[in-house]
C-alpha cells in the first residue's frame, strides 16, 4: 500500500510538469502567430521568427534626394608670404636702441632700431667726401658760368658790328647752355645728398604694417645676414591655415570656396578660397595643411584660432530615421518590405552627424522599410 501511494504521488508530479510544459509551448507558439487581420499595416517575417507587435511597426517609404554634408576643420591666421617684409642689417654692429615692439604699427620709413658700428664712420666719411666734391664742382661751374655769360654778351656786340663770325657767336652761346646743364646737375646732386644726410645708422621699415616678429634685443651684436632677419613686418595680407584630417580631404580642392568663422568672434564670417594643399601629413595630428586666402582681413588677427567649413554635395542619397537601422555582424541593415514581408537589407552609411536621421545609399526610391528596426531584432 505504501508503494502504490508513492507511485500515485510521482504520477501527479509528472502530470503537473507535463501540463506546465504544454502551457509554455502553447504560449510560445501563440506569440509566434500573427492573425491575418492584424497585417493591415505590415506582415512581418524575420530570419528568427521573432515576437512582433504589428501595431508598433509600420512601413516607411524612402525618398531620394540630393544631400550635402558640412565638413569642418580648425585653423589659425598666419601672415601671407607676399605680405611679409624681412628686415636685415646691412652692416655689422651693436644695437643701441630698439624703437618698436611686437604688435607695433609702423609706416614706410618708420625707424625700427639704431646701430653703432665702425662701418658707420666709413659711411659718414664717404658721404662727406661726396658732398665736398659736389660743392666744389658746383662752385667752379658757377664761376665758369659767369665768365661764359660775359663772353657771350661781348660776342653779341662784336657780331653786330661784324667783328666776329656767326659761328663764333653760336659757339659762345652753346657754351653757356652746356654750363647751365652742368650747374643744374650739381645742384640736384647736392640736394639729394643733403636729404640723405647721415647722422646715426638706423634701420627703417620698408612697408606699412605691423611688427610680427623680433629676433634681437638692445645690446645684441648683429651681422649682415640675409637668412637671419632682425625684424619681420606684415601688412594686411593674411592666410588661414586649416588642419584637415585625411578622411575629409576629398572635400577640399584647389579654388574651392570655404567659410571662415571664429568662436571668439561670433560676428566673423568671411569667405575664403583654397590656394594650396600640402601633401605631407603631420605625424602628430594626422592632418594635412590647407592654405586659404580670405576675401577680407577685417576681423582677422595674427595667430587667431578659426574654424574652416564647407558644404560638400554627396549626390543622391536617402535620409532615413536612425531607428530604422540595425547594426549586425559589422554591417548596417534596414528591414526592407517586399511581398508583405520584412527582411534584412544592407545599406551604406554616408553621414550620421544628425541626431535623428542618417544619410544612406543602397536603397531605391519608394522602397519601404520598417519604422522600428530594433523591434524586429528583439527575441
Amino acid at each position: 500500500m505504501k508503494i502504490n501511494y508513492n507511485l500515485s504521488k510521482k504520477t501527479n508530479i509528472l502530470k503537473t510538469i507535463s501540463f506546465s510544459l504544454f502551457i509554455f509551448i502553447t504560449s510560445c507558439h501563440a506569440k509566434q502567430e500573427i492573425r491575418e487581420s492584424d497585417l493591415d499595416k505590415s506582415k512581418i517575417s524575420t530570419n528568427k521568427d521573432q515576437e512582433i507587435k504589428p501595431e508598433a511597426v509600420y512601413a516607411i517609404k524612402v525618398k531620394q534626394e540630393i544631400s550635402t554634408i558640412k565638413v569642418t576643420a580648425s585653423g589659425t591666421v598666419q601672415p601671407s608670404e607676399q605680405g611679409i617684409a624681412n628686415v636685415v642689417s646691412p652692416i655689422n654692429g651693436l644695437i643701441e636702441k630698439m624703437s618698436v615692439h611686437i604688435g607695433s604699427k609702423v609706416t614706410k620709413s618708420s625707424v625700427l632700431l639704431t646701430l653703432k658700428s665702425v662701418d658707420v664712420n666709413d659711411v659718414k666719411s664717404g658721404y662727406l667726401a661726396t658732398v665736398s666734391d659736389t660743392k666744389s664742382g658746383l662752385s667752379a661751374t658757377r664761376g665758369q658760368m659767369e665768365e661764359a655769360k660775359r663772353l657771350a654778351n661781348l660776342n653779341k656786340e662784336l657780331f653786330a658790328v661784324g667783328a666776329i663770325s656767326k659761328n663764333d657767336l653760336i659757339a659762345s652761346l652753346n657754351s653757356v647752355k652746356q654750363l647751365d646743364i652742368t650747374l643744374k646737375g650739381y645742384e640736384e646732386k647736392l640736394k639729394m645728398h643733403q636729404s640723405n644726410e647721415v647722422h646715426d645708422f638706423v634701420l627703417k621699415s620698408p612697408i606699412d604694417g605691423t611688427i610680427y616678429e623680433i629676433n634681437t634685443h638692445n645690446g645684441d651684436r648683429v651681422q649682415n645676414d640675409p637668412t637671419n632677419p632682425l625684424i619681420r613686418i606684415v601688412n594686411d595680407k593674411m592666410l588661414v591655415v586649416a588642419n584637415v584630417y585625411d578622411k575629409d580631404m576629398k572635400a577640399f580642392t584647389i579654388d574651392k570656396k570655404v567659410n571662415i568663422t571664429s568662436d571668439s568672434n561670433p560676428e566673423l564670417n568671411i569667405e575664403g578660397t583654397i590656394k594650396y594643399i600640402s601633401d605631407v601629413i603631420d605625424p602628430d595630428t594626422k592632418t594635412l595643411k590647407v592654405f586659404i586666402t580670405p576675401s577680407s582681413s577685417k576681423g582677422l588677427k595674427l595667430n587667431m584660432f578659426v574654424k574652416v567649413s564647407l558644404t560638400e554635395q554627396k549626390g543622391f542619397t536617402f535620409k532615413i530615421p536612425k531607428k530604422t537601422i540595425v547594426f549586425k555582424e559589422n554591417n548596417l541593415y534596414v528591414f526592407k518590405k517586399e511581398n508583405d514581408k520584412y527582411s534584412l537589407f544592407p545599406i551604406k552609411l554616408i553621414d550620421d552627424s544628425n541626431q535623428e536621421f542618417a544619410l544612406v545609399k543602397g536603397l531605391k526610391a519608394n522602397d519601404e522599410i520598417a519604422s522600428e528596426a530594433m523591434l524586429l531584432e528583439k527575441d
